[in-house]
């Protein structure tokens, strides 16, 4: 959906990529949603990538459409290192707690912070337009990269291996 939303013709663009055959569409679902899909819950059993057959699930993928646009990637990898990912992204979205671009983001981390806490995750994978930030967000994120280190901070208190795909090229 973060495509789709660059051009006019929206609506055009979205009809052919539905016509687009896309292998992981079978075990991935929709698991990248847009802002009025925030409210969907995680599914690790529908949004799954790597080893999608293994029963225990290693670790998650997080973030806006920028990790979403980096899963097959994670896919390749994970499938090739027995890791089964749950994949949990939403345009818009940087996943750092506390993040609060809009509600449905707010509400978003906040449930997924939650339930990182109680969680047994070998890997967080985490995806962001780390390099973007606009007048629009500071009344929000005063203090980004605080609230990225306590995100850090917290997925390693889980127990869980953070890794954070930098520096996407962007134009």
């Amino acid at each position: 959906d973060g495509l789709y939303s660059r051009f006019a013709q929206a609506d055009e663009i979205h009809e052919y990529f539905a016509t687009v055959d896309n292998s992981t569409k079978d075990y991935r679902g929709d698991c990248h949603v847009n802002r009025r899909g925030y409210a969907s819950s995680l599914d690790e059993d529908r949004c799954r990538i790597g080893a999608i057959d293994k029963a225990e699930v290693d670790g998650l993928l997080i973030g806006d459409s920028f990790a979403n646009h980096a899963s097959p990637l994670v896919d390749e990898l994970a499938r090739r290192d027995g890791l089964r990912i749950a994949d949990y992204t939403m345009n818009e979205c940087r996943p750092i707690l506390g993040y609060a671009i809009n509600p449905q983001c707010e509400n978003r981390n906040q449930r997924l912070f939650e339930a990182l806490k109680n969680s047994s995750y070998r890997v967080v994978i985490l995806g962001g337009a780390w390099a973007l930030s606009n007048e629009r967000e500071l009344p929000y994120n005063r203090d980004l990269a605080q609230q990225f280190r306590d995100t850090i901070s917290l997925i390693s208190e889980t127990g869980a291996t953070p890794v954070v795909i930098t520096r996407t090229p962007v134009t």
